[in-house]
């Protein structure tokens, strides 16, 4: 299967598989022009940056393409809202760009996203497949709030599925509790018979 780098999803998908989810605390770093836009023009994509400072939640559920745990997120503003419309069944709150449009330099965010593996009708197969990032939740928080998520989240949840786990390494389970025994006594004579 040729997989592409992660891409932005343009066209609505025949099929989507989560690679992996992320849930964090994220410090918004600005936004940043890159390259050339997909329209052509000189001006590039604008794209949104964000520094993972505290991971909250981590779900590696295909190993040979999840990304693992990550220390920035980027999000392109140019295709996050028309992405959103053709992945989500419904939205609530700001578009993704209205909301990113609303933080300072700095600010603290809890970010979840989905890294996910998109099928393609297509018949060339290098087209088929594509990852792509897909945001899923991006609030604001103000200290009290990061406060509860530290609180509620004391160590990072990683999950990975069983059937993905190294099959060498086996876990058993505790030992039953022994039944209490009446106490035995031994004698022996250690004394040369005559």
């Amino acid at each position: 299967m040729n997989m592409k780098k992660t891409q932005v999803l343009d066209k609505p998908p025949k099929s989507t598989d989560a690679i992996s989810a992320h849930s964090c605390i994220a410090s918004y770093q600005g936004n940043e022009t890159r390259g050339t836009s997909k329209s052509g023009d000189s001006g590039g994509d604008v794209v949104a940056l964000f520094r993972i400072e505290r991971y909250l939640r981590y779900a590696h559920l295909i190993p040979d393409l999840a990304s693992g745990i990550v220390k920035e997120f980027e999000l392109p503003l140019d295709a996050a809202d028309s992405q959103t419309s053709l992945l989500a069944d419904e939205t609530s709150g700001l578009s993704l760009s209205k909301a990113i449009a609303c933080l300072q330099k700095g600010d603290k965010v809890e970010l979840e996203w989905l890294q996910m593996r998109i099928e393609f009708e297509t018949t060339v197969d290098e087209d088929r497949y594509s990852i792509i990032e897909q945001c899923q939740k991006l609030t604001a928080l103000d200290t009290e709030a990061e406060k509860a998520l530290m609180e509620q989240y004391k160590e990072p949840q990683i999950m990975i599925r069983k059937d993905q786990m190294d099959q060498s390494v086996t876990c058993e389970p505790p030992p039953k509790k022994r039944e209490q025994l009446a106490p035995v006594s031994f004698s022996r004579n250690f004394l040369p018979s005559k």
